[in-house]
């Protein structure tokens, strides 16, 4: 790693800022407590009616954004504590590439497949798309925050960037 961003900065003739989808978010963040942990002592932090979505870096993809890295163990034990932390009832969403290995680690949940695009991680003239799996175990959206009402912002808030 050469110590730079991975992200492409663009050069757009007329470039989206999303201050809306900015705005909403730091409205929303202010209900939140943001720590600096690793996931397993994090995730034992829960309390009751929290729900768990986790993005961990992807299986047989780039897994460096720490010096340890994040291992085919590190795959395993994150899935043995979200199923834990599922069979106390908290409900449990995680994203992943779609592999054998996840499909394994996560074969008990719900595992739904989807293509993604992608325009970071992709070498000229590669797909700009990647397989993926959204693995949920008894979760629901219900679309409402207890602490505020109804929660539409996933419909009427959020915008793709294209």
């Amino acid at each position: 790693m050469d110590g730079y961003f991975n992200v492409p900065y663009g050069n757009y003739k007329k470039p989206y800022f999303p201050e809306n989808e900015i705005r909403a978010f730091a409205e929303k963040a202010k209900r939140a407590t943001f720590i600096c942990a690793s996931y397993d002592e994090t995730l034992a932090l829960l309390q009751t009616g929290d729900v768990v979505y986790c993005d961990p870096p992807y299986d047989g993809t780039f897994n460096g954004y720490h010096t340890a890295g994040f291992t085919e163990n590190d795959q395993f034990h994150l899935a043995s504590i979200l199923e834990r932390r599922s069979s106390e009832g908290h409900p449990v969403i995680v994203s992943n590439s779609d592999t054998s290995l996840t499909r394994s680690l996560y074969r008990d949940f719900t595992r739904h497949r989807i293509t993604a695009k992608r325009s970071m991680g992709v070498a000229a003239g590669d797909s700009k798309t990647a397989v993926e799996i959204i693995a949920t175990k008894s979760a629901c959206w219900f679309g409402v925050d207890l602490a505020s009402g109804p929660d539409i912002s996933v419909e009427t808030e959020v915008r793709a960037w294209q």
